[in-house]
């Protein structure tokens, strides 16, 4: 039995409107394109224009060709630029946690003051042969205690 109507299968893409650019990348090309266009139209009644000015005139056309098709580590410009931005402007996140006991690290020996006492946490020596039973015990899930009781 086929199925009637065909499901999309990737909907996390946009659609191609004109070959391949999309709705969004269209919009920005033509107020990007009519903002240059507008620039050198104003400005070529006033002025004798240079090569040079001429540049300067469609740089926000070209500005709007990079945040269309530029792409930094499978992300669009406009999308990057506003994940660094969020990144520097809003404060890392820290959680804290209503308990005495510090984090234990089982490989690094470190000090902890505790009303104006230093106390040294040593090291552990724990065999090999318990941690392959703690291994065990847990590869398990805990049957291997119940079959020792």
């Amino acid at each position: 039995m086929s199925l009637r109507y065909k499901v999309p299968q990737d909907v996390q893409r946009e659609d191609k409107i004109l070959f391949f650019i999309t709705m969004k990348q269209l919009i920005i090309l033509m107020v990007t394109g009519g903002i240059s266009y507008m620039l050198f139209v104003s400005l070529s009644e006033i002025y004798i224009l240079s090569q040079i000015a001429i540049a300067f005139i469609m740089l926000p056309f070209i500005l709007g060709c990079a945040f269309c098709f530029v792409r930094i580590k499978g992300l669009g410009l406009t999308q990057f630029f506003l994940l660094n931005i969020e990144h520097l402007l809003l404060p890392a996140r820290r959680y804290w946690r209503a308990s005495s006991q510090p984090l234990v690290s089982s490989t690094v020996a470190f000090s902890m003051k505790n009303k104006d006492t230093v106390k040294i946490i040593q090291n552990k020596n724990i065999s090999a042969e318990k941690i392959k039973n703690l291994a065990d015990l847990i590869d398990s899930g805990g049957k291997a205690a119940r079959a020792n009781d």
